[in-house]
């Protein structure tokens, strides 16, 4: 069996396991008719546990240790030692923690950029599905109180047509039984693109671009945001500051897939 068969099916069978009851409607709500993995498009048996075919799953790098023990990207084994990653070792960081199915490549990679570039929507529920097992698997996440995707500036938003990180919260909050407040955290200025800035301009890049509108919805709560790409966390961090200066008890992190 492969590594995220094995990994993210164990998980999804202690979930379906202890919330039973939930089995048809998670059917439902994965499966729709006819039975066709949504990212090759090919019919294949859905065994209740993971909603992509056996192929796709084999094409998928998950995460594996070591990995930072702050922002979960995986580490190389001489630097394990310190338990830090460069990024996290280079400055503070207002997020708890953050973890990620995937590494940025191969399948993930694909998924990502089908899901947000080629509006392949039904991607978000087998890509929500792997990143609810991996919530659930994760102690410092698994009570977590409310699911908060970051939010896209108008501009942006209508360009695309939906937020990808919306879709994936949505997908993660019916498994788990939890609150998406997708209403509480705005972005209030477009910035420019991170891809070519160092970490020092990311952050100054994004400082202020998040304002939390409805703060009683997360003041005193354990937070979850939800995204789907981490790279040097500068803009989950700058959405936690956010939030935490909005009242949140904690903030910690969970994306489809780290880079």
């Amino acid at each position: 069996m492969d590594r995220l068969a094995s990994g993210v099916r164990s998980a999804g069978r202690r979930l379906l396991g202890y919330c039973g009851y939930w089995a048809e409607g998670l059917r439902t709500l994965f499966l729709g008719s006819p039975d066709e993995c949504p990212s090759c498009g090919l019919p294949f048996e859905y065994d209740g546990q993971l909603f992509l075919c056996g192929r796709c799953q084999l094409g998928a790098n998950v995460v594996e240790p070591p990995v930072c023990a702050r922002c979960g990207k995986p580490i190389r084994a001489d630097s394990a030692r310190s338990g830090l990653c460069a990024d996290c070792t280079a400055r503070p960081r207002f997020f708890e923690l953050a973890r990620a199915v995937g590494v940025y490549e191969g399948a993930f990679k694909g998924w990502i950029h089908e899901l947000k570039y080629s509006s392949r929507r039904a991607l978000a529920r087998p890509i929500g599905q792997l990143m609810a097992y991996r919530l659930w698997a994760e102690p410092r996440m698994a009570d977590a109180q409310v699911l908060v995707p970051i939010p896209l500036h108008a501009d942006k938003l209508r360009e695309r047509g939906f937020n990808q990180a919306l879709l994936l919260a949505r997908v993660m909050g019916s498994i788990l039984a939890k609150r998406v407040a997708d209403q509480v955290l705005e972005r209030v200025r477009s910035t420019r693109p991170q891809g070519s800035l160092s970490l020092e301009a990311r952050y100054a890049n994004l400082r202020g671009a998040f304002r939390v509108t409805k703060p009683r919805e997360i003041a005193g709560k354990r937070v979850v945001l939800v995204d789907d790409l981490l790279t040097t966390g500068a803009t989950c961090d700058e959405a936690a500051r956010a939030l935490l200066r909005a009242g949140a008890r904690s903030v910690a992190v969970m994306v489809a897939a780290c880079q």
